[in-house]
């Protein structure tokens, strides 16, 4: 009993040295920063909500399989109507994309730093530098969150780029983004159009802009992009990538059928948004499907395509879609008012054009400079337009380079669905930007670099012939 007691003495204060030396910072390391962290939560709440979502955001991309890794985010953010629910709109608006950048821009700047592949997007980067510089030079015009927007899509092309190194077919996933987004929204705006439930009730303070078709036809729908131009021009991407897909990647099986719905499904989506504009740039997409198929096989695909034109007039006519086309395009929907409006802005910037600096008045001094011309417009309906008054010649300068270098780029690459896809997408979107100010909308130019990448990969291996016929296999799985 003696000699236990006398053992235990040395224990304890064995026990002892080995708490107070090595491991002691162990236990009080943790719990002194739990202590500042919870006093943090206390004096900053929001900063400490805001580090939360930043932290839990990089956490869930890191999470996401390399088959994945573009196409969630991408989705998401297409998909999401931050413009149009209250408390992100207003003074707020922009924030959540920029956010959401920000969070995969240090996601993929703490795995992969030092990216230096960006020189392949200097047209980009280009343009969004023209804008962000012409503005900020403004500044006291207003309208300086459309730098947030910009911005956003700068950091998205770092991201798409270092995700390209480890990410399963990259361009795949940015297609299959649109497809996703497109379908999605189609789908609430076919459900809201039927009548089975509103697409404001869908989430909470969602608010979208609703327009009438006419009065004895309803509203045009929104899907959930909030407006019925966003949804057409979502909608017209992703039906031409479906038709891209399916001409080009040889799908079978599941993925074919996933596709035909995909294609039936933001078809309607098009069709209900009531957007002209959109709709000739499907017209000129489909008409460059057509084009790089003429050499191949040519009879054959006229026929298709004849065949196609025709089953989808039938389909409009039996599920009672026509009179939509016809009241937008010859009906008392055709508004003369909506044709006199762009005609007048084109009138405006005809008069007032040599009043415009070489680099612009910003964004918020564009409808300055129309009242003075004796015109007074929610906006010009034109985005090339709206970028001459912005930046002065620079501005579409810059955004027509863009365009040009992407098509140049995707014509000399070998066949494939990507080259398909990243061409039509494109031409349609350069001839739908006429008829609206897309780039008003916050994650329009994270779209525009989407639709870039799609065009132009990282590395000259991927847009060749091997890439093409791995993604086609991959569309096959």
């Amino acid at each position: 009993m003696r000699g236990h007691l006398a053992a235990a003495p040395p224990i304890v204060a064995g026990t002892r040295l080995r708490w107070t030396g090595a491991n002691a910072p162990k236990v009080v390391l943790p719990l002194l920063a739990a202590l500042i962290a919870a006093g943090a939560v206390v004096a900053f709440p929001e900063l400490s909500a805001v580090a939360c979502v930043v932290v839990w955001g990089i956490a869930a991309a890191w999470a996401l399989p390399v088959r994945a890794s573009i196409c969630v985010p991408l989705s998401l953010i297409l998909l999401l109507p931050a413009d149009h629910i209250v408390g992100l709109n207003g003074p707020m608006l922009g924030l959540f994309v920029f956010g959401a950048a920000m969070i995969l821009f240090l996601s993929t700047l703490l795995r992969r730093p030092f990216l230096t592949q960006l020189r392949s997007d200097w047209d980009f980067l280009l343009l969004a530098g023209v804008l962000v510089s012409t503005t900020v030079l403004q500044s006291g015009r207003g309208e300086v969150r459309g730098v947030l927007f910009w911005v956003a899509a700068c950091m998205m092309v770092y991201w798409f780029r270092s995700e390209e190194r480890a990410a399963a077919s990259p361009g795949r996933q940015i297609a299959f983004a649109f497809i996703i987004a497109g379908s999605i929204s189609s789908v609430v705006a076919i459900v809201d159009y039927i009548g089975l439930i509103a697409s404001r009730d869908l989430l909470p303070r969602y608010a979208p802009v609703q327009l009438d078709f006419v009065q004895f036809m309803g509203l045009r729908a929104v899907g959930m992009s909030g407006h019925p131009l966003r949804l057409g021009t979502l909608a017209m991407i992703a039906s031409l990538i479906a038709l891209a897909w399916l001409f080009d990647g040889r799908p079978t099986g599941r993925t074919r059928s996933a596709l035909l719905i995909s294609l039936g499904l933001s078809l309607s989506g098009l069709i209900l948004s009531g957007a002209r504009g959109s709709w000739l740039g499907f017209v000129l997409g489909y008409g460059v499907l057509g084009g790089l198929h003429w050499s191949r096989a040519a009879l054959r695909r006229i026929g298709q395509m004849v065949l196609a034109i025709a089953a989808l007039g039938v389909l409009l006519v039996a599920t009672g879609l026509w009179p939509i086309i016809y009241e937008r395009l010859f009906g008392s929907a055709f508004h003369p008012g909506s044709i006199n409006q762009r005609l007048a802005a084109l009138e405006s910037v005809s008069i007032i054009w040599k009043e415009v600096p070489a680099f612009g008045v910003g964004f918020g001094g564009a409808d300055e400079l129309t009242q003075k011309a004796g015109l007074r417009l929610p906006n010009l309906e034109n985005e090339y337009l709206r970028l001459f008054l912005t930046a002065g010649v620079a501005g579409p300068l810059a955004l027509l380079t863009l365009g040009a270098r992407r098509i140049r780029t995707s014509l000399r690459s070998d066949p494939g669905p990507r080259r398909t896809a990243a061409l039509a997408v494109i031409v349609s979107l350069f001839v739908n930007i006429t008829t609206y100010n897309l780039f008003a909308w916050s994650c329009a130019p994270t779209l525009l670099v989407a639709a870039a990448l799609l065009s132009q990969p990282s590395t000259p291996r991927e847009g060749g012939k091997s890439s093409g016929k791995h993604e086609g296999r991959l569309a096959d799985a």
